[in-house]
């Protein structure tokens, strides 16, 4: 997650950082974790998070989706694209 602190920092008033889990993950851990993590956080049901990898159509984790303004979805990663290709993929989605 320090890896997107750069992009965070400079695109906080711009955007939205949503971060999802599920049940595989531990809640106490989650819990732990989710203080130092600056963002909007949801721990979602086995079921939920089914149909969120579903329409985002995330194959792995972790996965990065990028969604515009009007709900679309501009571009998806599996794993940390890096700084330079997150920012990029935000600054479309803007437009």
């Amino acid at each position: 997650m320090k890896t997107v602190l750069p992009i965070k920092e400079e695109m906080w008033d711009k955007c939205a950082f949503v971060y999802i889990t599920g049940t595989t993950s531990p809640k106490a851990s989650w819990n732990t974790m989710i203080p130092d993590i600056h963002g909007d956080h949801f721990y979602v049901t086995a079921d939920q998070w089914s149909t969120l990898l579903e329409q985002f159509q995330a194959q792995g984790i972790p996965a990065y989706v990028v969604v515009n303004p009007k709900g679309q979805v501009q571009k998806r990663f599996i794993g940390f694209p890096g700084v330079e290709e997150m920012r990029e993929e935000l600054h479309k989605a803007m437009k």
